[in-house]
Order: C-alpha cells, then sequence, then structure tokens
C-alpha cells in the first residue's frame, strides 16, 4: 500500500482499522506514539507559533528563527511553494519526541537506575526535554534517541549537554548534533578524514568530546 493510501485510510475520516494499519507502519518507524498523540503534538506547536508577520522578508518571526537556526537568512530568493521551514520543523519535532525515549528506557540503555537519569537530567549531563501536559513539573521527560547509539550512550555526552543552552529548541540540537560541522574535521585532532564530520559521529569516533563541548557552548549565537 502507497503512501497517499495510507494516509487517506488512517487519518481524520478513515476507518479504525486503516489508523491501526498507519499506527503500525509509524511502530515499523520507530514512532510509537498514536495518531490521536501524533496529531496534538502538530496542533500545539503549531498554536505556539507567532501571528504577527514580518512584511520585510514574507517569513513569520518563528519561521525567521528556523531558518537561521538552519544556516538560512530569510530570502525572497527562496522559490515559492517550496514547504514551509517552520512546518518541515513541526515534522520533525514530533518525529524527534515520537522517537525519543522515556526515563525508564534510558536506564535500561544506559545501564543505570531511572532515578539516577533523573538526576543525570537534572544536573544537564544528559539532554532531555520536556512532554507537556498540564504541569510542566508533573510533565514526563524524553530524551532524544540522537545521544543514543547500539551501545547505550554516545561517549562524551555527559561533557557536551551541559554547554548545550537551554533557549534552543529541540530541533535545532538535533539537527546541529546530526551536520557535518566545519568546527568539526578529525583530521585536526588526531583523527582519520580531512572532511567535516557531525558532532554525534565525532564522538562515537571517540575523538575528544571537550573539541563538541566547546563549538556547543556557542551554538545559536550570532557571529
Amino acid at each position: 500500500m502507497g503512501t497517499d493510501e495510507l494516509l487517506e485510510q488512517g487519518l481524520s475520516g478513515g476507518s479504525e482499522g486503516g489508523r491501526r494499519l498507519l499506527e503500525r507502519e509509524l511502530r515499523r518507524r520507530g514512532i510509537s506514539w498514536s495518531l490521536d498523540e501524533l496529531e496534538r503534538v502538530f496542533v500545539r506547536t503549531l498554536l505556539s507559533r507567532p501571528l504577527v508577520v514580518d512584511e520585510g522578508s514574507g517569513f513569520t518571526a518563528e519561521e525567521e528563527r528556523l531558518l537561521r537556526d538552519g544556516g538560512m537568512g530569510a530570502d525572497r530568493r527562496l522559490a515559492e511553494g517550496v514547504e514551509s521551514p517552520a512546518m518541515r520543523s513541526v515534522a520533525e519535532y514530533a518525529t524527534l519526541v515520537g522517537t525519543s525515549l522515556s526515563a525508564r528506557e534510558a536506564a535500561e540503555a544506559i545501564g543505570i537506575s531511572e532515578g539516577r537519569v533523573r538526576q543525570r537530567l537534572a544536573g544537564r549531563t544528559l539532554y532531555g526535554i520536556k512532554r507537556h501536559h498540564g504541569d510542566p513539573h508533573r510533565s514526563p521527560w524524553l530524551l532524544p534517541a540522537f545521544q543514543f547509539g547500539e551501545q547505550g550512550l554516545i561517549p562524551g555526552i555527559r561533557e557536551v549537554a551541559p554547554e548545550i543552552s537551554r533557549n534552543l529548541s529541540p530541533v535545532t540540537v538535533e539537527r546541529w548534533f546530526n551536520a557535518p560541522n566545519d568546527e568539526l574535521i578529525p583530521e585536526d585532532w588526531g583523527g582519520a578524514g580531512e572532511e567535516p564530520v557531525s558532532p554525534r559521529d565525532w564522538l562515537l569516533s571517540g575523538l575528544p568530546p571537550r573539541r563538541v563541548a566547546l563549538v556547543a557552548r556557542y551554538l545559536g549565537e550570532t557571529p
């Protein structure tokens, strides 16, 4: 069954069987949330967007921020009809949340207690986000999957996580963590390769985490 047919059968107006089939396909791709939960994430994110449009660029203030975070300016030369950066961010956020680990799952992956995971989240030696439902203090922690590998926690996260600003959106952090960075050239630090690598690949290669921590410290700052 094709993607369009899955969506038609599974989303609003679709049959219960269609919704179950679509949720099963999402689980196969690592997203464990129900369609209702995903819809709430999408709507909540959209409602958090500002209403005022910057007439100079044609983008909302939120879209301009997202463009800057992605390394682009709010440029009129972007072709009309291209997918909205803000809408793309909504989809990325939903995927990030849907594939994140709970505190219990993270504890099992790392091999420590759930209480210790919460201590490390409080001490910011793990990167976590809150899944808000009412009182944020009672909202459960979610740990984005980008800081985990096949062997559990990626080496060096303890040094890097505290340097990530609380003001950055989770989508911005995930993009940065997975994208090649000109400040991370393995050859310059005794590694193999003269091309930039992502913070994730740098840490997985066993290169010094202090370099990634330094780059993270200035993430989001305007030169």
